[in-house]
């Protein structure tokens, strides 16, 4: 039986901390990885070791689960990490811890309403302390319950008058939901309460302010507006008309008589 028992062991084993090997590693192996969110069966075949090993020890076996359910939701891949819970919460389903990782599955891979009705049923179960509390309203933060999460933190806030880490709980959440007035409204609201932690809450007001709005662009005046440009007015020329110009041509005097043309006169 032992030695049954530990080939069962050493088996499952190999299998989580296969698991649990880097994306690298499983490449190095040769191994194909499986593609992103693709649904996994209720019960892999890789895992039927676990399913023989939780007949002799039930809280071992679900903390292979529990590490298998790990290491999907770390590589992307919630389906087969949700498989993996509900297949341990076969062995324990009383187990808070596991419900709370159960609906953290659930969420990754889009089933909100699963992971709530997760959540409701750890609730009515008793466990209703600040640390449940507080880890539902972070819970119901990332689903986008936004109003819901800050009602519960602010009633547990009612309940420890003296505890200002709830208020700077409820200002984070206000900021984180881009709600920046909301938050230094939060820790205004602080100063009279915890007049001790002044420095501190002033301080965080003064990180959450919002920034003020960047000056306005100078506005140019608009250029004159240009007027249509004419076409340029043609202007004809005319060449003045060409003036005859008469040459005078010296008119001979007749020579005097008895003197011969080309003679000097004496």
């Amino acid at each position: 039986m032992e030695k049954s028992r530990g080939m069962w062991v050493g088996g499952t084993l190999a299998v989580v901390l296969g698991l649990m090997m880097p994306v690298s590693a499983w490449a190095a192996w040769g191994m194909k990885d499986e593609p992103k969110d693709q649904a996994a069966p209720a019960a892999p075949a890789d895992f039927k070791g676990i399913e023989e090993l939780a007949k002799e020890d039930p809280n071992f076996a679900t903390d292979l689960y529990r590490m298998a359910a790990d290491r999907y939701l770390n590589r992307g891949k919630p389906a087969q990490a949700v498989a993996m819970y509900a297949e341990a919460m076969k062995l324990t389903p009383n187990n808070t811890s596991l419900m709370e990782g159960l609906a953290d599955a659930e969420r990754a891979a889009g089933q909100k309403k699963e992971a709530l009705a997760t959540w409701e049923g750890i609730l009515s179960s008793g466990h209703n302390d600040i640390g449940f509390q507080l880890r539902y309203a972070n819970f119901l933060e990332k689903i986008g319950e936004f109003s819901k999460s800050i009602e519960i933190v602010r009633a547990q806030a009612a309940t420890r008058p003296d505890d200002s880490s709830l208020h700077y709980g409820i200002a984070d959440a206000y900021q984180r939901q881009g709600k920046p007035s909301e938050a230094v409204k939060e820790l205004q609201a602080m100063l009279k309460a915890f007049p001790k932690e002044e420095t501190e809450i002033k301080r965080r007001i003064a990180g959450m302010q919002p920034a003020p709005p960047a000056p306005a662009p100078k506005q140019e005046a608009p250029p004159p507006a240009h007027k249509k440009k004419q076409p340029p007015v043609q202007v004809k020329v005319e060449a003045p008309s060409p003036v005859e110009v008469k040459a005078e041509v010296p008119v001979a005097q007749p020579a005097e008589s008895g003197q011969v043309e080309g003679e000097k006169k004496p």
